[in-house]
């Protein structure tokens, strides 16, 4: 899903969110990454000077869910990655179903 704008202000509102891809997939075993499927969603196109949020979730028959706990402390502007045309922030871990 993705929203306009940052992730502050729109991690509690599911209306925020506008869905732009699904897909299946095997999750890879402990300490190896699941990697979504090739056109799992279409590219975005993000205005030069405009914050774009995205947010990833997965729904499983396990209650197993490793990730990075990135650079920390937790700061929404913690830069991970950056390019002459773009910046990518750390965002947070929340449970499934986004908003709730």
């Amino acid at each position: 899903k993705k929203t306009r704008g940052p992730l502050l202000g729109s991690q509690g509102d599911k209306s925020a969110w506008e869905l732009i891809g699904s897909a299946n997939f095997q999750a890879k075993p402990a300490h190896q990454a699941s990697i979504l499927p090739a056109g799992t969603f279409a590219p975005v196109f993000i205005p030069a000077g405009e914050v774009q949020a995205f947010y990833v979730t997965f729904h499983a028959n396990t209650n197993y869910n490793r990730y990075s706990q990135g650079n920390g402390p937790f700061q929404l502007t913690e830069e991970v990655v950056s390019n002459s045309e773009m910046v990518i922030y750390e965002g947070i871990a929340k449970g499934y179903d986004f908003g709730d």
